[in-house]
């Protein structure tokens, strides 16, 4: 009998780590979580969506750090988590403003 894997939802390099530990036996804690969201901005392995008109109106105002999250977690079909480390943040307004610039 065949065995049935259940396909993982990878995002970016964080994920791709995750599931090899993971498969290894290895538990994840809470600081490799927030490294997973790191190196998933750093290394996305989707492309994104291009800026809508609103959204670029919407970066023109004063985003908070949720609101950069979430944007970028639908521009890059992410799962970057709120509590991200401030270094993730940094990379996260990085990269949709040079998006935006583009």
């Amino acid at each position: 009998m065949a065995r049935t894997r259940k396909k993982k939802n990878i995002k970016g390099v964080g994920d791709a780590i995750a599931a090899v530990t993971s498969a290894v036996g290895i538990k994840p804690c809470t600081n490799c979580e927030k490294r997973k969201d790191l190196f998933n901005v750093a290394w996305p392995f989707h492309k994104p969506k291009p800026l809508t008109e609103e959204q670029t109106a919407l970066l023109e105002t004063e985003l908070t750090d949720s609101q950069y999250i979430d944007l970028y977690n639908e521009l890059f079909t992410a799962n970057i988590r709120q509590d991200c480390l401030p270094n993730v943040l940094n990379s996260i307004k990085k990269k949709i403003y040079r998006l935006k610039n583009n």
